[in-house]
């Protein structure tokens, strides 16, 4: 699981870099279905990185894993 996630935020990257920013995993915690990220650089601070978070990266992770219940951006 965790190897197919880095790819699908390697697929997000390009448009988070191109604004400045960037996204890393920080850990799945499968108990609770849960995926929890960081944003850095510029997305670190984004008024819109709500939006990114659960119009782009939720997506594309909850398409590959129906079973993700959440994914949470920590600072």
């Amino acid at each position: 699981m965790k190897k197919k996630i880095e790819s699908i935020l390697a697929r997000i990257r390009p448009a988070l870099n191109f604004d400045g920013g960037d996204i890393e995993l920080i850990k799945i915690d499968a108990k609770n279905r849960a995926v929890f990220i960081r944003f850095t650089g510029m997305c670190s601070h984004c008024s819109i990185s709500e939006i990114t978070l659960k119009h782009l990266v939720e997506r594309e992770i909850k398409r590959s894993f129906p079973s993700i219940a959440t994914i949470v951006a920590v600072s």
